[in-house]
């Protein structure tokens, strides 16, 4: 990872910490007042009271104290930084210092001034063979080219690499870095957490033993613990989390049994939620029945598909993946031998069959391209720039909750801003109706990661059907028609897509796939 500073985002830091801090303080102060009124107050007697009592004025005030004192010196850290980089390195008020841009500017600078002292030698060779040969006619002026490798080497160093401006200004930052760490460390963090930490288990260990001396009986009557294979004991005996979600939602034997095998601590999670969040569980539940339709899938067509994809030398097979895919050719209606091959094919080229699912890249490269990094190409077929993320993110809402205030606005006619504006107002219209629509909107709050994680083949069944890729087919048209819409620019590839379609075919017509 490339280091840099940007004096403009670190000042915003101190903006927002302080903003934070300044509230977290009132808040603090405020509490440790009502903790101190507590401690002092005379109203309360015994036992209980004089405990309670205890654990504030020796625990909780301190440890109130603690944080407001770390989120000071955590302040006080940012401002040291841009202090210091201000000093050291840089007095622009918005200045960015990225190490690996400017080795790679000093380098290019290095290039030029060696391209340019060659050119200057040879003028000068140039100059005195004139000179020899015709000086009887008159002079010959040696052109003054000196200032202008001065001038390159003071930016760069010149045949010395280790000089110039530039390079001094990384000396300067590389510095500034390592000043800035060892300033970091010198704050010791890390010892004031794990002071902090043992504060807080002292007070829970005071706090747990005045509980078990004074409450012994009621609390050996509902004390719980949680052993390894996921059951709980009490007093009553043994009782299986799992069990007590399937009677409590009705879950089928088999149902459970799958959630077991692939979803277990989503099972757990229910169970806890169930106890004491009802919207929490909900969420939860809505998470597992997603995971039981992929389980109703035709096992046989799972097995057949695997088989399949297997020999045609797929990569990064699994469960959820093939399931994934049998939904998406279901959903979006690609059922026939040739249209199947033709989606697949059109896969195999972009992800390498099934390897990259997102464009492969440097920093570097993605720094050159318009769309840059987070929305780079991804999925099956590599979905690409912000608008059409937020396109995809649409048309998903959209098909989930229909009753959103909203229309899809395909990227094939419609501009950038015309899509942002309606992915914004579906977004709106979901949170004012308490939509959960979190799962969509990370699509374009995170970008190819997320989408290649957890929508390769519905992002690509959704572009072939958005972009009338099975239309086409339906049509008459060919599987160089199909590459057309996928990637009409690269037709270079127009050729290996039509092999992987024959390759895909072939296969496909050893089995029951397909109509």
């Amino acid at each position: 990872m490339e280091k840099y500073f940007d004096a403009k985002d670190m000042r915003n830091v101190i903006d927002d910490i302080e903003w934070i801090f300044s509230g977290y303080r009132e808040h603090s102060d405020g509490l440790i007042s009502c903790y101190e009124k507590y401690r002092d107050n005379d109203l309360f007697q015994g036992a209980v009271a004089e405990a309670s009592k205890l654990f504030i004025g020796k625990h909780q005030i301190t440890q109130a104290k603690a944080q407001v004192a770390m989120q000071q010196k955590l302040l006080d850290m940012y401002k040291h930084a841009l202090t210091s980089f201000h000093e050291k390195v840089d007095k622009a008020p918005d200045a960015r210092v990225d190490l690996e841009t400017l080795d790679i500017v000093n380098k290019d600078f290095q290039d030029i001034y060696a391209d340019l002292d060659e050119y200057v030698k040879y003028i000068e060779k140039v100059v005195k063979l004139l000179q020899a040969r015709y000086g009887f006619l008159g002079i010959f002026t040696m052109p003054k080219c000196q200032p202008a490798l001065d001038t390159f080497t003071a930016l760069c160093g010149g045949d010395n690499p280790r000089s110039g401006f530039i390079y001094d200004l990384m000396q300067k930052f590389i510095n500034f870095d390592a000043d800035e760490c060892a300033y970091a460390d010198s704050l010791n963090f890390e010892q004031e957490i794990d002071d902090a930490n043992n504060l807080i288990q002292t007070a829970m260990n005071m706090l747990e033993g005045f509980i078990t001396s004074t409450f012994s009986n009621i609390v050996s009557s509902v004390t719980h613990t949680e052993n390894s294979s996921g059951t709980v004991e009490t007093t009553s005996g043994k009782r299986d989390e799992f069990a007590v979600v399937q009677e409590r939602y009705g879950f089928t034997e088999e149902e459970m049994e799958y959630l077991k095998k692939n979803y277990p601590s989503l099972v757990i999670s229910l169970y806890g939620a169930s106890n004491y969040s009802t919207s929490d569980a909900d969420k939860i539940l809505q998470q597992i029945k997603e995971k039981l339709e992929k389980m109703n899938i035709n096992t046989e067509e799972e097995k057949e598909v695997r088989e399949l994809l297997e020999n045609l030398g797929w990569n990064n097979l699994d469960d959820e993946s093939i399931q994934e895919l049998i939904q998406v050719l279901h959903k979006y209606n690609i059922d026939t031998k040739e249209e199947i091959s033709a989606f697949l094919a059109q896969c195999a080229w972009e992800t390498g069959w099934g390897k990259n699912l997102t464009e492969l890249g440097s920093d570097e490269y993605f720094a050159g391209k318009a769309y840059g990094k987070k929305y780079r190409g991804a999925g099956y077929i590599q979905i690409t720039w912000e608008y059409g993320y937020e396109a995809f993110a649409t048309y998903l809402m959209l098909q989930k909750y229909p009753d959103l205030n909203g229309k899809y606005k395909n990227p094939a006619n419609n501009s950038a801003d015309e899509i942002k504006k309606m992915y914004l107002q579906v977004v709106q219209d979901a949170q004012d109706k308490g939509y959960d629509v979190s799962e969509f909107t990370k699509i374009v709050d995170e970008g190819a990661d997320y989408v290649a994680d957890h929508f390769a083949w519905e992002s690509a069944g959704y572009f072939w059907s958005t972009g009338g890729c099975g239309e086409a087919l339906e049509n008459g048209g060919t599987i160089d028609d199909v590459s057309k819409i996928v990637n009409r620019w690269d037709t270079g590839s127009f050729q290996g897509r039509r092999d992987n379609y024959y390759k895909i075919l072939e296969e496909i017509g050893k089995t029951s796939i397909g109509q």
